[in-house]
């Protein structure tokens, strides 16, 4: 009897709509929230109190500053993150020269040596 393989194939595709679950529930609670407040008036009663509870809650001080806060923070890195997503991979290729004269290690610099001079350079006290 075989198992299942202990590393098994890796799905490199990206899922195609990753934010499918967050759309379905932005869209049904407001629906869901609409429908029953045009259904019945109890549901509409308990639905305004609801909403003026938590409007009261989120309108104190300390609640409201916080999370105005936290809000930005994650607007400011939402938009960063598409930004990079959108410009790309950052590599960078650096093109090194090698001279003749290579610089002291930090070791032979507490050691008391000098650094090569460059020709023209006075010396360095």
């Amino acid at each position: 009897m075989k198992g299942p393989s202990p590393n098994p194939p890796i799905n490199s595709s990206p899922p195609r709509f990753p934010w499918a679950g967050l759309a379905a529930l932005c869209l049904g609670v407001p629906v869901l929230l609409f429908l029953a407040w045009h259904s019945h008036e109890t549901a509409r009663e308990l639905i305004a109190k609801s909403i003026m509870t938590l409007a009261g809650w989120l309108a104190t001080p300390f609640v409201l500053e916080s999370s105005t806060a936290i809000l930005g923070l994650v607007i400011v890195l939402t938009y960063n993150e598409w930004r990079r997503r959108q410009d790309g991979p950052e590599w960078v290729e650096m093109e090194v020269k090698e001279t003749a004269a290579l610089a002291l290690t930090d070791g032979d610099k507490a050691m008391g040596q000098q650094e090569p001079q460059e020709s023209g350079e006075r010396p360095r006290n």
